[in-house]
């Protein structure tokens, strides 16, 4: 008998550790992608992004103006006179999807300067209150550890997301305290767990929690995989901005030098009344 009881009391501290491993798990994952991610991408945009929207604003104008170029020649070569309002129609036409991906780093930047504009610096006694408050409220809200919760308490959770991203510590603290009751349910699982002396199913309930561990452990990785998050440590080595930040300002250069080029050709074409 005594030995049973050991049994059972082993499988149900298996199961509560793997259930707080997930718990701790969601919490990290949740960490990088609401905290350390967009962190992480505003640094990226401030400091070596904002370069690579002006690289690719040059190399869009420089193969413009060497598109525009050729369409000019190709309309001289066959007698006629090219005309700039129809020229640049079809350059947007044709670089349509360039102007697009500018626009999205574009707005990718503006983002990241938003995103500093609105983060207010805390005290490490506010940001450990600020985990401390998102913890409890992961524990009594998130959808993995309460897959069946209502939609009241799905808005609720998407709140305190929320507020955690953008270090919201009055919302957390009033959301901690609107979700108090919600303690009852992990205290209804401990009397539910203390109850069960069934060891094989006490088991399944062990391996169920195991394998949501697993799964957390995977997301937590996607999670510290997801651009820009590996090069986080790069971003702190001002020698290595300052080398990628050089090769990119080289090549801006290189784009600018064509596109000047091209532009004096176009600028003898027109002059010449080739182009009205």
């Amino acid at each position: 008998m005594a030995d049973a009881n050991e049994e059972l009391r082993a499988l149900r501290e298996q199961i509560r550790a793997a259930r707080e491993r997930v718990l701790s798990l969601i919490l990290e994952r949740e960490d990088v992608l609401l905290q350390q991610l967009p962190q992480v991408e505003a640094d990226y945009q401030l400091k070596i992004g904002v370069y690579e929207k002006k690289l690719l604003e040059a190399e869009l104008d420089c193969r413009r103006l060497k598109r525009k170029c050729a369409l000019a020649q190709q309309a001289i070569n066959q007698g006629l006179t090219a005309t700039s309002t129809v020229l640049e129609a079809q350059l947007d036409r044709e670089f349509a999807s360039w102007q697009k991906k500018l626009n999205q780093m574009t707005q990718q930047y503006l983002a990241s300067v938003g995103y500093w504009s609105l983060m207010d610096p805390m005290t490490a006694h506010q940001g450990r209150e600020l985990k401390t408050l998102y913890r409890t409220l992961v524990k009594r809200l998130h959808p993995d550890t309460h897959p069946s919760q209502s939609q009241e308490l799905q808005d609720l959770f998407m709140a305190a997301c929320n507020a955690y991203r953008h270090g919201d510590i009055a919302l957390l603290r009033s959301l901690e305290v609107a979700t108090q009751e919600l303690d009852q349910d992990s205290r209804s699982f401990e009397d539910s767990l203390d109850s069960v002396e069934d060891p094989d199913e006490l088991e399944v309930m062990l391996v169920a929690a195991q394998a949501q561990v697993d799964v957390m452990e995977e997301e937590l990785q996607k999670a510290m995989e997801t651009p820009p998050m590996p090069l986080r440590d790069y971003l702190e080595d001002g020698a290595w901005v300052a080398k990628k930040v050089g090769g990119l300002n080289r090549q801006i250069r290189s784009f600018e030098e064509a596109r000047d080029q091209y532009q004096g050709k176009f600028e003898v074409m027109r002059k010449a009344g080739y182009v009205c």
